[in-house]
């Protein structure tokens, strides 16, 4: 019988492995991200109430704010009810009112910060087509109606009840000027001051 000149090879019983060369070095472009965690960036309003409402320091206000994520006008968009409301009228009105009472007053310009720009009673107030100009002893304030894009009355919990006041707004949003009851008002004063915001908001009688 003739013999093939050339046998086919005798196929292995198992595969067979080169050994592996090194890796291919990748470029960190093409080198596999971790997956990432997504996280809700809605905050939760449920909670943040809850805690307005169990506030007992009104100075912790802000500190709330920035735990949920929440700009100064974004939260009182989204305040427990009864404890902000936008004043219809803007500020003239309440203002006005507070002054001809003669209710110390205490202005953080910029929003609240603590320890007030100036506090004491309001001397004069003039109105014009362009806003307001509040006088007080070595104090002078231009509110012109320009720069107020939104304007507040906020009611935050406090050691000695409710602290009520009036806060001003840029059109962007931004803090602008703070309007409340000067420190060491008594409560009747601060009853005062809180009843007059009120009966602005809801347009009644003085």
């Amino acid at each position: 019988m003739a013999q093939r000149s050339h046998p086919s090879p005798s196929r292995p019983r198992f595969p067979v492995h080169s050994n592996p060369g090194l890796p291919e070095r990748r470029d960190q472009a093409d080198r596999p991200r971790p997956a990432l965690r997504l996280v809700s960036s809605r905050p939760d309003y449920v909670a943040f109430r809850a805690g307005w409402r169990s506030l007992r320091d009104a100075d912790r206000f802000d500190a709330l704010c920035r735990r949920h994520w929440l700009e100064p006008l974004q939260a009182l968009r989204h305040a427990p009810v009864g404890f902000a409301a936008r004043l219809p009228n803007g500020v003239r009105d309440p203002l006005a009112r507070l002054v001809a009472h003669g209710l110390p007053m205490r202005f953080d310009i910029g929003g609240r910060h603590g320890e007030p720009a100036w506090h004491g009673v309001v001397e004069r107030l003039e109105a014009d087509a362009g806003g307001l100009l509040v006088h007080g002893r070595g104090f002078r304030l231009r509110l012109a109606e320009s720069r107020i894009g939104w304007a507040w009355r906020v009611a935050i919990p406090d050691t000695e009840g409710l602290r009520e006041t009036i806060e001003l707004f840029e059109p962007g949003g931004s803090p602008l000027v703070s309007i409340g009851p000067a420190p060491g008002c008594g409560p009747h004063a601060r009853w005062i001051f809180g009843r007059l915001l009120r009966h602005a908001l809801a347009g009644g009688p003085e």
